[in-house]
């Protein structure tokens, strides 16, 4: 048997199909190795989405190359498949010339016949970049090895999103919805080979879609309840989560599946900033690097003249002004930010949440910033507009960790110190300068935290640690 070495960069898909390309080829004669000095062949398959994936992927080709020069070894071929692959495509051989195979995420089902033709003309280098119109899924093999309790099936890939930020698109081309009956087939061989608890995989995994011989239309909450009919199967989880293909039938899914995990993963973060804000103020002061201090106090509006100032003094107020700053920089409860969000842009489906990226309703004097209400006569403000649903989580959060009208809400926060003892109930009965309608808006808050139990969410909330 040959040896086979895989290694695999960036998300839980590409684990998902780095199996499935071990799989592959250990049916055309490969044996999978962790040692690749002993590797026929070495797959790195990787990722866009980190920092710096190309120029990390090219380091790692010199550090191979290399092993095998020093310690004269013959080379074996060397392939790179992946998100980089498709987005780098010829430059990769180009800049690394003793790459043998460039393969892209969709087209990986071709690798023995790639092989074939490279084993054939050594001289010669493949290419795939290609969006097969015979899905993947359709082409592999789905017996899994037994061990694993908990395991991945990818049920969607690619986005239609085109986000001005994101490849995704580009590297895995179009949403496509793998067929119901490939997923519980696939689920059904992973039960029976011991795994209990399936997670299921998507760029956009909630865009997942398929429409049944008598024209029905499943998504993913249809989905879910067939998986929990699968007795073997004790628990359900999904990942990644898009905000704009969340329906009514997913969200019943989470109240009648007992099996669904109380779990939601959307890519957005917010508390997780200011958790890693509030260490930075930490390391900062212990450093003493008061001109990023200083900028940061700017942020959350603590009186500090300028950096030297905060140089001036001694340790006492230097004390004083770390705990005003981490009184500013702390989360919020879950369950609170989530019934906001919904009140505030009708469960995203507000004409400010689909046109301005406005979760949380926040006003600007300036009408060029925002979207101006309907109803009223020339209004004098403006609902604000983000560039992405991340800044609007961004703005939120550091309004109430700033603003006076929300002092109460803060000094709150300080007495029960630990955000696991955090309840968005409680929190809530201080939002009441957060709309005109006063408590009126408190009780509207607490009612939607309490028909939706939301409470459970609260979980998710990071522990902060000084």
């Amino acid at each position: 048997m040959k040896k086979l070495f895989i290694k695999t960069y960036g998300c839980q898909m590409n684990f998902y199909d780095s199996d499935h390309m071990s799989n592959l080829l250990n049916n055309h004669g490969y044996e999978s190795s962790e040692d690749i000095k002993e590797a026929d062949l070495v797959i790195l398959n990787t990722c866009h989405i980190r920092d710096k994936a190309a120029e990390k992927m090219y380091s790692d080709l010199g550090r191979i190359k290399k092993i095998y020069e020093n310690d004269n070894l013959i080379k074996p071929i060397i392939a790179v498949a992946g998100c980089v692959a498709q987005a780098e495509g010829k430059e990769i051989t180009k800049r690394s010339p003793w790459v043998d195979l460039v393969v892209g995420p969709q087209a990986y089902t071709d690798l023995p016949k790639l092989l074939k033709k490279i084993n054939e003309d050594s001289m010669k280098t493949e290419i795939n970049l290609k969006f097969p119109e015979i899905p993947k899924f359709d082409l592999l093999n789905f017996d899994k090895k037994k061990g694993k309790v908990s395991d991945f099936v990818t049920i969607q890939e690619g986005c239609d999103k085109f986000c001005s930020f994101c490849v995704v698109p580009f590297t895995r081309g179009p949403e496509y919805s793998r067929s119901r009956k490939s997923i519980l087939d696939e689920i059904k061989i992973m039960a029976q080979n011991g795994v209990k608890e399936i997670i299921l995989l998507g760029q956009n995994v909630n865009a997942w879609k398929n429409i049944s011989n008598e024209g029905k239309t499943y998504s993913l909450g249809y989905l879910i309840e067939d998986i929990a009919k699968i007795d073997e199967i004790l628990s359900i989880r999904y990942t990644t989560s898009h905000p704009l293909d969340m329906d009514l039938e997913l969200i019943k899914a989470h109240k009648n599946v007992d099996k669904l995990m109380p779990y939601l993963h959307l890519p957005i973060n917010g508390n997780e900033k200011v958790h890693t804000e509030r260490l930075n103020v930490i390391k900062y002061f212990k450093e003493k690097n008061f001109k990023k201090l200083w900028i940061i106090c700017k942020k959350y509006k603590v009186k500090v003249i300028n950096c030297d100032n905060i140089n001036s003094l001694n340790n006492s107020k230097l004390e004083t002004l770390q705990n005003s700053l981490l009184n500013k920089i702390n989360v919020f409860p879950i369950s609170m930010m989530l019934a906001q969000s919904i009140v505030e842009s009708g469960w995203g489906g507000s004409r400010f949440a689909q046109k301005g990226n406005a979760l949380f309703g926040q006003w600007t004097w300036d009408k060029k910033k925002g979207i101006s209400p309907s109803g009223i006569d020339r209004p004098s403000f403006a609902v604000k507009s983000f560039k992405s649903l991340q800044d609007s989580v961004d703005a939120y959060i550091l309004n109430l960790n700033t603003h006076s009208a929300y002092s109460k809400l803060r000094n709150y926060r300080k007495l029960i110190e630990n955000p696991e003892n955090f309840e968005g109930h409680k929190f809530s009965r201080y939002l009441d300068k957060y709309a005109i309608i006063g408590f009126e808006y408190v009780k509207k808050i607490n009612l939607m935290i309490k028909k939706n139990n939301l409470e459970k969410f609260n979980s998710l909330t990071f522990k902060l640690e000084n």
